[in-house]
């Protein structure tokens, strides 16, 4: 009788086991699908988020160009010779935006104002400031001329 109540016993906690594998098994799925999910719904949110910005950037760079057209460049005074004889002197480069030349004149780039700015001295936040860019974008200029 000892080897049949051995037996019964074993064959309860096999079955036992067995149940919890299983719901074990169940659960683990379930966990993996939720996570599957929600990754999904986060690359969902980043995709819209991401479509956003492009549509603000959009929005934003379409303002500027309306702005741009909106107002008239200032020119140089000086002629385009004597402006090359001054970079001489200097030894820095002339930086020249190419769809303001107008006759003999031309309106200098965004970095030869930064560089003019920084030989008289000035910081690279006060330099920002006065040309309406970033600080970091000053900084940079300065440091790939430096």
């Amino acid at each position: 009788m000892s080897t049949s109540f051995l037996f019964t016993i074993s064959f309860l906690l096999h079955i036992v086991t067995l149940a919890a594998i299983y719901f074990l098994f169940r659960q683990y799925t379930a966990q993996r699908e939720n996570t599957n999910q929600s990754t999904e719904d986060f690359a969902v949110l980043m995709d819209n988020y991401i479509e956003e910005m492009k549509a603000e950037n959009d929005k934003l760079l379409l303002q500027l160009q309306q702005q741009e057209e909106k107002k008239t460049p200032a020119k140089m005074e000086k002629p385009m010779d004597q402006a090359m004889d001054a970079r001489e002197e200097k030894d820095t480069p002339l930086l020249v935006d190419t769809h303001s030349l107008s006759g003999d004149q031309a309106e200098l780039s965004l970095e030869a104002k930064v560089l003019q700015l920084h030989r008289q001295g000035k910081k690279p936040d006060e330099i920002a400031k006065e040309l309406h860019c970033g600080k970091t974008e000053a900084e940079l200029i300065i440091k790939f001329h430096a």
